[in-house]
């Protein structure tokens, strides 16, 4: 009896709650729906947005999208044939593809007009494999959506292999590729091969003060590849680099006889011509002559300890010799990496300039021949200058087109000229306002010398100050008529 009795409270419990199991169940069924559509829909919340708003394309290898994610009934696609210049087929080939427009005016352009460049990084903006198989061809569908500013913009299509030579075809811009249009292009890369060399005699720490390079020359067995060697131009060239024990290993050559030249950016080696002939299948031994006149170096390795966060460093390297008294001036450079010197042994004062962000630095040093000097420059600020210019008779600031400024540094008694002297456009900064202001100078005693060009009446000013690190008190600088 009991047993009915449950069986009837379950159905009339069912009964009572009908209506609230039917909803419960409805929006479970809502959710999963709705969950599965925006699955399906590009662009949703959920999904991870392309930077240039491209759809996602799957993986960098080229993996193929499903089916749902197409955004064009219409296939754009390309067929790409790369070959050696006989026709033989290159696999392995990555291809790459930027969109050569101009989003202002709906990318409306053709080939070499210009405009802006949307590159499209590795697997993105393909559907397929964009990588040439054991036929040379890659085939693969440009994706991009409806609508977007680049589906009538020009294409260039790159190439990626590591063993070509970049002589001939490594990329071709061709015009839009319509919706429905299949576009088959051949692209022609000259294979090469690397030439492994190894110089004799070297010493350990000469490896990176030697220059080689590899080129061709319009001469008797040298087969021309392009118009430059037929008028007598040097049309290529690799520059390989030589690695401690001095061996290098050059960039893809052409198979054609090459002329290998190795010379000792000090003259410690005489210089080495060598023609050298295909298959380069073997090490190529070049044996060093040392100069017997040549005066040992000492190898100074200076590097900043704290140089500005920006990506580049503009600087100036100022060594100063002072045994000899001669200022050696190492020109700009921009790189946060130590740099070697090569000087004559001796006592040194090394001087940085970084005018942009006005810091300076300066240390002393003595090089010697037997080990590797290592020198640290750390930077602190400079002094920075204000010049009042005033005619002195008149008092008015003077109009003069241009002039040159010439800094002294006073070492050991005497003042030496750290900078060529660097011409200043008064024209712009004095005229109107009789201002100009000199950063990046060296705090000390220092001596500034104004020279007005040309013939305009005005003589050579000259001051002597000490200057101190930051913003110094301006500086009356009264130009004299020369009669």
């Amino acid at each position: 009896m009991g047993l009915p009795v449950r069986i009837d409270v379950g159905i009339g419990l069912m009964k009572k709650f009908a209506p609230y199991l039917i909803a419960l169940a409805a929006l479970i069924l809502g959710i999963i729906l709705l969950a599965t559509h925006r699955a399906s829909v590009p662009g949703s919340v959920e999904r991870q947005q392309h930077p240039f708003g491209l759809p996602p394309t799957g993986d960098a290898s080229g993996t193929p999208v499903s089916p749902s994610e197409k955004q064009d009934s219409s296939s754009r696609r390309l067929v790409v044939h790369v070959q050696t210049p006989e026709g033989r087929p290159i696999a392995g080939v990555q291809l790459f593809c930027n969109f050569m427009g101009s989003p202002s005016r709906g990318a409306e352009s053709t080939p070499g007009s210009g405009g802006e460049i949307l590159s499209i990084p590795k697997g993105l903006g393909f559907r397929g494999n964009p990588v040439t198989g054991p036929e040379g061809t890659a085939s693969f569908e440009i994706v991009l959506p409806p609508g977007a500013v680049y589906l009538n913009a020009p294409i260039d299509i790159l190439t990626d292999y590591p063993d070509a030579v970049v002589k001939r075809e490594n990329s071709r811009t061709i015009p839009a590729v319509r919706p429905g249009e299949t576009r088959e292009v051949t692209l022609q890369l000259e294979l090469g091969t690397r030439v492994r060399g190894i110089l004799r005699g070297i010493d350990p720490e000469d490896y990176d003060d030697f220059y080689v390079s590899l080129e061709v020359k319009p001469k008797t067995g040298v087969i021309p590849i392009d118009e430059d060697s037929k008028v007598g131009k040097k049309h290529w060239v690799t520059l390989p680099k030589v690695r401690p024990g001095g061996t290098f290993v050059s960039d893809p050559v052409p198979s054609i006889p090459l002329l290998l030249t190795v010379n000792h950016l000090s003259g410690k080696f005489a210089l080495v011509h060598m023609e050298i002939q295909p298959p380069f299948d073997q090490q190529v031994e070049v044996p060093l002559e040392r100069n017997l006149d040549y005066q040992e170096l000492a190898t100074l390795n200076i590097s900043i300890p704290n140089p500005p966060p920006a990506k580049d460093f503009p600087h100036t390297l100022i060594l100063f010799a002072e045994e000899a008294k001669r200022v050696l001036n190492r020109g700009s450079m921009i790189t946060k990496d130590p740099v070697r010197e090569k000087v004559s042994p001796g006592r040194y004062q090394a001087f940085v300039f970084a005018e942009k962000e006005s810091l300076w630095g300066h240390t002393s040093l003595e090089a010697n021949v037997k080990s590797v000097t290592n020198v640290a420059v750390t930077l602190e600020p400079a002094a920075i200058v204000p010049l009042r210019v005033r005619d002195r008779a008149t008092g008015a600031s003077p109009v003069i087109p241009a002039a040159n400024f010439t800094l002294a540094y006073k070492i050991e008694g005497n003042y030496y000229e750290l900078f060529n002297p660097w011409q200043v456009n008064l024209l712009e900064k004095i005229a109107g306002t009789g201002q100009i202001e000199l950063q990046n100078l060296p705090p000390g005693e220092i001596r500034l010398t104004f020279q007005v060009q040309g013939k305009n009446g005005y003589r050579k000013w000259t001051q002597d100050m000490i200057s101190v690190a930051g913003r110094n008190p301006p500086i009356e600088m009264l130009l004299e008529r020369a009669n």
